[in-house]
């Protein structure tokens, strides 16, 4: 499965398929029913509040530990505990269904962890990509998540769609714990000055996204407890269109940006156009608001993070489980005050028009923000690829640059064709067999540069190149 990447396409690939299947298993959970069904001692509320806190308690445990997440072996114990949450919630699940034991404890903290290790997962993956491939992965991501889930509605699971969603997820995790792929977290790096700012607003950003699914996830809960059947002619409409926009993205081998800086709104569409006609407009169809509120936080994180990651010097652990940690504790208190006596509760659990009228403003409120948020980051990558390209300098200039850095930093000979295959972008496969070395030896040489250039990933080596071609253009370009 070729999804037109130019570098590493193994694990592009794998990650976007591991994240369709999640972001489709996702979207199930979401719309297709309430698990507190399952819980015989439980309110959905109870049981929301319980799993919300589990989640929350395990992410801020993460990210106070996210500097072992940068071990192959910790990655892989967060995607085992995932997988193996999912297969015990799962029996859980058929052993009370079928003897009717009560089992809501059990069932309760799996669910807990399980969503916490998935999400932090694929929080991670998503993350280590760079700026070039967050953008078309995120776009591959979510049409693949739509298509899996549409074709699945399309078979009448009745509450089967508890194990579809479940073993999706195990599925999706499964090309890792395989070894197909690898995530690669860098060190720590040197911050910009005053990033501090950025690093507020990026996270203050995540809490309104946790508020917005909060109040959305209660306002629905109580106009809407139940969800229509998903029409098969409109599922099949949008899936056919949403597989025809995929083939023409993989045939120009570049991202629409216009359709990812709509992606809330391209979301909005796909769930809710397979039910116009059908009369089921304002009868049930607002349970899909707080997926939709969902939907946003999750698009825009699998792009934003990869743009930040490089600002504000922390590695890419440490700010995709922080993220998740600020969403997660906003979306909680969320709960906890519309639980309390003040007035708030009434107007959302209210009859008649209200409800609905707060819970469309919230999502509609959620979507502009994430919309207008994505267009920002698609600009300002935008404006640095123009800049990039009207720096461009010929072979023989770039020459120059590399050799004034291998002589600043005392590199030694074999060292220096490294360095300059790295710095020309080159994937260690390539340096490999351009200069008849080992991967060890590849790895070895690659070790040494950055200790010499006192950095410590394949970002900031070309971060700094480009400083070091801007001075020396506008050392040589003066009268």
């Amino acid at each position: 499965m070729d999804l037109g990447f130019r570098k590493k396409p193994q694990s592009h690939t794998w990650i976007t398929f591991g994240g369709s299947l999640f972001w489709a298993a996702s979207i199930l959970e979401r719309s297709m029913g309430d698990q507190a069904v399952y819980l015989n001692a439980k309110t959905s509320i109870s049981f929301a509040f319980e799993s919300a806190l589990c989640i929350l308690l395990i992410m801020v445990a993460a990210t106070i530990l996210s500097r072992f997440f940068r071990k192959p072996a910790a990655q892989k114990g967060l995607a085992l505990t995932a997988v193996g949450a999912k297969v015990g919630y799962l029996l859980c699940v058929g052993i009370g269904q079928s003897s009717g034991i009560d089992l809501s404890e059990p069932i309760t903290a799996l669910v807990g962890i399980g969503n916490a290790c998935i999400v932090l997962f694929w929080g991670l993956n998503f993350a280590v990509l760079d700026k070039v491939h967050a953008e078309r992965t995120a776009l591959f991501t979510l049409l693949g998540g739509f298509a899996i889930f549409l074709a699945s509605t399309l078979v009448p699971l009745g509450s089967g769609y508890i194990y579809l969603s479940g073993i999706l997820n195990i599925v999706a995790i499964l090309p890792f714990l395989l070894g197909l792929y690898t995530i690669s977290v860098n060190a720590p790096r040197k911050a910009i000055p005053g990033c501090t700012p950025l690093l507020v607003r990026f996270l203050a950003m995540r809490m309104v996204f946790g508020i917005s699914i909060g109040l959305s996830t209660y306002a629905a809960t109580n106009i809407a407890p139940v969800l229509p059947g998903w029409p098969p002619l409109g599922s099949i409409a949008v899936l056919l269109a949403i597989i025809l926009f995929a083939l023409h993205l993989k045939r120009t081998k570049r991202v629409d940006t216009t359709a990812l800086r709509i992606a809330p709104f391209l979301a909005c569409g796909v769930l809710i156009v397979p039910f116009l006609g059908t009369g089921y407009e304002g009868r049930g169809v607002e349970k899909l608001m707080p997926l939709l509120c969902w939907l946003c936080w999750t698009v825009l994180s699998s792009v934003q993070v990869s743009d930040v990651k490089s600002r504000i010097g922390w590695d890419e652990a440490r700010l995709s489980f922080s993220e998740k940690a600020a969403m997660q504790l906003a979306l909680l208190t969320t709960m906890i005050v519309l639980e309390l006596p003040i007035g708030i509760e009434k107007v959302i659990r209210g009859q008649g028009e209200t409800p609905f009228f707060v819970l469309l403003g919230i999502t509609y409120l959620t979507m502009l923000i994430s919309s207008y948020t994505l267009s920002n980051i698609i600009d300002a990558k935008t404006h640095q690829r123009l800049m990039d390209k009207a720096l461009e300098i010929t072979e023989s200039q770039r020459k120059c640059i590399y050799d004034e850095i291998v002589k600043a930093h005392r590199l030694t000979e074999r060292e220096d064709e490294v360095f300059c295959l790295m710095a020309k972008g080159h994937t260690r496969p390539y340096i490999c067999d351009a200069l008849a070395i080992s991967e060890g030896t590849a790895r070895s040489h690659a070790t040494h540069i950055n200790q010499k250039l006192g950095i410590h990933s394949r970002e900031e080596l070309l971060e700094l190149v480009k400083t070091h071609e801007t001075e020396y253009l506008n050392r040589t370009s003066r009268p």
